[in-house]
């Protein structure tokens, strides 16, 4: 263990570490430290100050108010081994080779003593009053315990040891408040000499000691794997991987719900090639995760691990060519990755959410951006994806074990419901829903329905098609070509954004003819269409076959009045059968132009045919 004391002597037992910081002050003011700043601590044996022990150097980064000291197990090996204590006297010194300034040294009160005490006497750093010593000692050999009938060693025993566990707290306090750095262990942080071992070393001493590895701007170059597991990080340099595999390994246990902090501002490769991981996150539980830039992100579950799980944690992830959310294959064992929330996931390449062992489900993701990027959705549910922005060639595949997945544009499309292979998407699951974000406070309101409840009560006349309509139970079956269901009807549509049609049998067709106030037919391409359909035809109509997203067409000139809508049946089927045939229309609450009373808005539109 190490001790400082006020008068700033300093107590460490050979091969034990020696962590610090210290601040100057020159002429009664507070000194900065700035960047290419050098600071020394040197040791010298008792009163030959040119007989030095240990120098060591620590160059400052970027401006601070205090520079850490460290000394590692090997710096404090001074000497042979030692059976008693050894005075040594030490001093810290402020660029020592420019314009040397004393920070720690001789003044009034003397020389600073730097006492370096035997191997295995950490519990007896302390100063002992007479006989105390002893009576510890036969304690520690398991002699005397604090059962036994002896009072006068038990207090001395007491004693002894609240001032150790004393100690001990205020060691650990200390350690835990200060943030390690490579440069400790040696790192240069230049871009060019190889800091893999300081940055191994610092991580391993963080770990033991649970206190935070900040990494300073600068570049550091790693020519192996760093696992960075178990430890808060704050990475303010970038990293340099120059090896091939993994570069950094981030995270925890899946079991342990403390939440683990990692802060990582760039990372880049000297020679990548495909399969190198910039970051592998494991484990985090809980978690808040922030990587600036990167080549590759992995998120990644290993049901055979102890990192068999990633949740409830937070990522904020910059840019990355390739962010992949996967557990491990080739195995039986569950690997999961749910509950977490992403936001501003910029990537450039490649996006996937893969489950192998696994659904993964109820991810969140706010405003990620997909520049020239293609996406996998595969065998995941229930994750949501809102305010989507594209770049570039986009595309998005959701494979046939997806289902119930959300995913939503922010840019401005027509169309609040975007049909398979619109903007690049193909969408092979199951309930998954592709929308547009414009369109989220829109509310809707019901123009038209035909179900076996409604045809049985009569709730709508259907006119001549009754001839060829029937129903059992709740489907109802048509038996005709060419039927038509609706015909010619208008439709007031001031303030409505876009009519919707859908049907659960993709065996209608839909024509939307636009109306001016005056009811006369509009040209010029005042609606826009969405589903299979080919645009205005001369007549001004826009004929519209629904699909299983349905059928939509959105109102882009203001001066359209009312639709003229027709539903009638196609060719491609003598017979068919549905349950719900309807006509919504969707509009803003706040739209100035919207009807004051939606219930009475359609009364009537739909005339008998």
């Amino acid at each position: 263990m190490y001790k400082i004391n006020e008068d700033l002597s300093i107590y460490v037992t050979r091969g034990d570490i020696v962590l610090t910081s210290v601040a100057a002050n020159f002429n009664g003011k507070p000194y900065t430290f700035k960047a290419g700043d050098l600071v020394r601590i040197k040791v010298y044996k008792k009163k030959k100050a040119t007989d030095v022990v240990l120098v060591k150097d620590f160059p400052v980064t970027t401006a601070t108010q205090k520079v850490q000291i460290y000394l590692s197990k090997e710096d404090t090996k001074i000497g042979g081994v030692i059976s008693k204590p050894v005075d040594y006297w030490y001093e810290v010194e402020l660029n020592p080779l420019s314009d040397p300034q004393t920070i720690i040294g001789y003044d009034e009160d003397g020389a600073k003593v730097f006492k370096l005490f035997p191997e295995g006497a950490d519990k007896e750093v302390e100063e002992y009053e007479p006989g105390e010593e002893e009576i510890l000692s036969r304690y520690m050999d398991d002699e005397l315990d604090l059962a036994s009938k002896h009072p006068v060693e038990n207090q001395v025993i007491a004693r002894a040891i609240a001032r150790l566990e004393a100690s001990h707290k205020a060691t650990h306090e200390a350690v835990a408040e200060m943030h390690v750095t490579p440069q400790m262990y040696g790192a240069i942080g230049d871009g060019e000499a190889d800091d893999t071992e300081a940055l191994k070393k610092a991580a391993e001493y963080c770990a033991e000691n649970n206190t935070v590895l900040h990494i300073p701007v600068g570049a550091y170059v790693i020519s192996d794997s760093i696992d960075l597991r178990y430890i808060d990080i704050d990475v303010c340099g970038t990293i340099i991987i120059a090896h091939h595999g993994v570069g950094l390994l981030v995270g925890g246990r899946s079991d342990d719900a403390s939440r683990r902090m990692v802060k990582i501002a760039r990372v880049t490769h000297k020679n990548y090639t495909d399969g190198d991981i910039s970051v592998r996150i494991v484990g985090v539980m809980n978690g808040e995760v922030s990587i600036g830039n990167a080549k590759y992100v992995q998120l990644y579950a290993d049901g055979d691990s102890e990192y068999s799980a990633i949740s409830y944690s937070d990522f904020h992830i910059g840019k990355c060519d390739y962010l992949q959310i996967v557990d491990k294959a080739d195995t039986t064992a569950i690997g999961w990755i749910n509950e977490n929330t992403f936001y501003n996931c910029r990537v450039m390449v490649k996006f996937s959410l893969e489950g192998n062992t696994y659904t993964h489900n109820n991810n969140v993701f706010y405003k990620p951006c997909f520049e020239n990027a293609s996406v996998l959705l595969s065998n995941c549910t229930r994750n949501k994806f809102y305010d989507i922005r594209t770049e570039g060639k986009f595309s998005m595949t959701m494979d046939e074990k997806t289902s119930l997945n959300l995913v939503e544009y922010n840019f401005y499309y027509t169309f609040p419901f975007i049909a398979n292979n619109i903007l690049g998407i193909t969408d092979n699951g199951v309930n998954n829903t592709v929308t547009n974000s414009t369109f989220r406070d829109m509310e809707s309101v019901l123009v038209y329905s035909m179900s076996a409840p409604s045809v049985n009560k009569n709730l709508y006349e259907i006119g001549a098609a009754k001839s060829f309509i029937s129903t059992a139970d709740d489907v109802v079956t048509i038996d005709k070509q060419w039927g038509g269901i609706v015909t010619d009807a208008i439709i007031p549509v001031k303030g409505i954004r876009f009519l919707r049609a859908n049907a659960d049998a993709g065996a209608f067709r839909f024509t939307f003819t636009p109306l001016d106030a005056n009811k006369q037919v509009m040209k010029n391409s005042p609606l826009v269409q969405d589903g299979n359909g080919d645009g205005q035809k001369s007549d001004g109509s826009y004929n519209i076959q629904n699909d299983s997203w349905g059928a939509t067409i959105a109102i882009v000139n203001p001066d359209v009045a009312y639709i003229k809508l027709s539903i009638s049946t196609g060719s491609s089927k003598t017979s068919f059968s549905f349950t719900n045939l309807s006509l919504w229309a969707y509009y803003h609450p706040y739209d100035f132009r919207r009807p004051a009373i939606l219930a009475d808005f359609f009364k009537s539109a739909i005339p008998t045919t």
